[in-house]
């Protein structure tokens, strides 16, 4: 069932297009394997990399701030302060494994070339990070979502929204 709130379809959306960017990037590596870096400066290369620098230094944590600032005290009053906890854990260990992964996409970007043991890392911690992150999605799509529905008034949810909205301007 589509939300009939726009904060939630908001998020869902936002889950949609980080999992169609995840997908890219997890066949990226992969496409490469561990064997062979690719080509870097190569246009598809530069296009993905500049996605995911888009994606992991400003679109992820901005959904982070708003569900930490906005969503789950919501939440937490409403009694799933549980869920809050699962989801605080997952930001905790996303926002690590970012930490990791962009200064070896911006090396990758700027030089054109990751040394073996930083492409093996790259390797690693992309991939643990596309689980991660579609893991998260997946969970906050079949809890948080559904919570919100049932918490949250139309004019509560659009007001959230707008909020969240003027942070991209």
């Amino acid at each position: 069932m589509e939300s009939k709130l726009t904060i939630n379809k908001c998020l869902s959306s936002e889950h949609r297009e980080l999992s169609a960017l995840l997908g890219s990037f997890r066949n990226f590596l992969r496409d490469n394997g561990i064997k062979q870096q690719p080509m870097w400066r190569l246009p598809l290369s530069t296009k993905l990399l500049s996605d995911l620098r888009s994606a992991f230094g400003f679109n992820v944590p901005k959904h982070f701030a708003l569900e930490e600032n906005e969503l789950f005290p919501i939440l937490e009053e409403a009694g799933c302060g549980q869920l809050v906890e699962i989801l605080l854990e997952d930001h905790k260990l996303i926002m690590e494994i970012i930490q990791i992964v962009m200064p070896l996409l911006d090396k990758a970007q700027s030089t054109g070339l990751l040394s073996e043991d930083e492409w093996q890392t790259l390797l690693r911690q992309g991939d643990a990070l596309v689980t991660e992150l579609a893991a998260h999605a997946e969970k906050e799509d079949a809890s948080m979502v559904p919570e919100l529905e049932e918490i949250l008034d139309k004019a509560q949810a659009d007001e959230i929204y707008h909020r969240y909205r003027s942070l991209s301007m």
